[in-house]
């Protein structure tokens, strides 16, 4: 049994003034059905909670007949009776009431227990770990846990006002971390927007007269080159290895490795087993665009840019290899024509679709028509679209810093290893 928040009996070493107490002794089961009434159809996600089902997946995944739909009031709790152990609960708070699946369970709080403070409890990694153990069925993705097996567990509950109280230094971490999240879907709206503008308009003012070219008008000074005339070398398909040479030896990238599309991760790297030669073939260097050139066709055609590697990298066969020409294009400027929406239609264009998997080929890569100002604004450009993408790097490095707060927050409160200080009118 996981060491954790759960357990399948009390543990005899608590906290000063904790103790474990049975889920069943806290919480019923609720078997409210619709009947006749009509309520808004809820899911409950793993990350998410409960929501509306209609706003989650923006459409119906439902039937008509919704009479036999369990119903959920304002603060009651409910899970996917077979993903438990994903994390598929949470607590209605949006919504006076509305219903779910008969697949789902459904369960209320007796009085003396904080749900903020349950709900995390019950989605805490090691209790996912738990609902492992207590899954009934024999099919993967398909095990049951039903209310009796989750009843039968005990917690560990501190006293009622340190619930709240811990409850609540969570949550208000929890507003902050989605403050920074706001932050950053914002500006990545915005970076989308400039793009869009910079490299087919150019920068604002500088233009005063278009021209008519393929892929629609540009200022009359750009030139559109296929992207193949403006290579140095390649573009080369990656290293092919037997899984049985990775875990050592040279470091090897995956699609895994692009953060936010823009630089190699070097915590995401691999290790292969490959000869000098392989390594001099496939090694990376400074300023090469990689390409994801089979994958689903959401990932399909999805780019990285090699700034710094601190020790020689290769990279994997699913990606391609491309240098660009630098007395031509900035390898920066080519990265973001390769970023641009219109690339990414390009590709999906002349996608080859296998059973699960999409591909291009070096032809459908060379043949990209890329617009082409100057060297002098191509610069301007990338400086521009650069400012934008270091504020979404601090911003992002703030949120993994919040996330870490919230985790460390979580594994000292929510054992008891430190006590938080308990107000007077909170305890009474």
């Amino acid at each position: 049994m996981s060491e954790g928040l759960l357990a399948s009996t009390p543990r005899v070493l608590t906290p000063t003034g904790w103790s474990w107490r049975r889920l069943g002794d806290l919480a019923s089961e609720v078997a409210e059905r619709a009947g006749g009434v009509e309520y808004s159809v809820l899911s409950v996600t793993k990350h998410r909670g409960i929501v509306r089902a209609e706003d989650y997946f923006k459409k119906a995944v439902h039937g008509r007949e919704t009479s036999n739909y369990k119903v959920v009031r304002r603060g009651q709790f409910a899970y996917a009776t077979i993903h438990l152990d994903e994390g598929s609960i949470g607590c209605l708070r949006d919504d006076d009431a509305g219903i779910v699946s008969p697949m789902y369970t459904v369960f209320d709080l007796r009085d003396g227990i904080e749900r903020e403070y349950l709900l995390r409890v019950l989605k805490q990694p090691e209790s996912l770990a738990t609902y492992r153990t207590l899954a009934q069925g024999t099919v993967n993705r398909r095990a049951s846990i039903g209310f009796t097996s989750l009843a039968s567990l005990y917690a560990l509950i501190p006293p009622l006002a340190e619930q709240r109280k811990i409850a609540a230094i969570l949550s208000s971490v929890d507003d902050a971390i989605e403050a920074s999240q706001a932050v950053i879907d914002q500006l990545q709206v915005v970076k989308k927007a400039m793009m869009a503008e910079l490299l087919t308009q150019g920068l604002p003012g500088r233009h005063k007269m278009l021209k008519q070219t393929e892929i629609g008008q540009v200022p009359e000074e750009w030139e559109v080159a296929a992207l193949g005339d403006l290579l140095s070398s390649g573009p080369d398909n990656g290293l092919y290895k037997h899984l049985s040479a990775y875990g050592e030896g040279v470091r090897i990238v995956r699609i895994d490795a692009f953060s936010n599309g823009e630089i190699v991760a070097e915590d995401e790297l691999r290790r292969v087993r490959i000869d000098d030669t392989e390594t001099e073939r496939f090694r990376l260097a400074t300023d090469d665009i990689l390409i994801n050139r089979v994958n689903s066709l959401s990932h399909l055609g999805k780019v990285g840019f090699v700034q710094t590697l601190s020790e020689p990298a290769v990279f994997e066969s699913n990606m391609m290899r491309l240098t660009v020409n630098k007395a031509k294009v900035l390898p920066e400027f080519a990265f973001a024509e390769l970023a641009s929406e219109r690339a990414r239609e390009h590709f999906l264009s002349r996608a080859k679709q296998a059973v699960a998997q999409a591909s291009i080929n070096q032809q459908d890569v060379k043949c990209f028509p890329i617009l082409l100002p100057g060297l002098t604004e191509q610069h301007a450009i990338v400086e521009a679209l650069g400012t934008i993408s270091r504020r979404m790097h601090h911003e992002a490095e703030s949120l993994n810093a919040l996330v870490n707060t919230k985790s460390a927050l979580m594994s000292v409160l929510l054992t008891g290893e430190v006590h938080v200080r308990v107000d007077e009118d909170a305890a009474a």
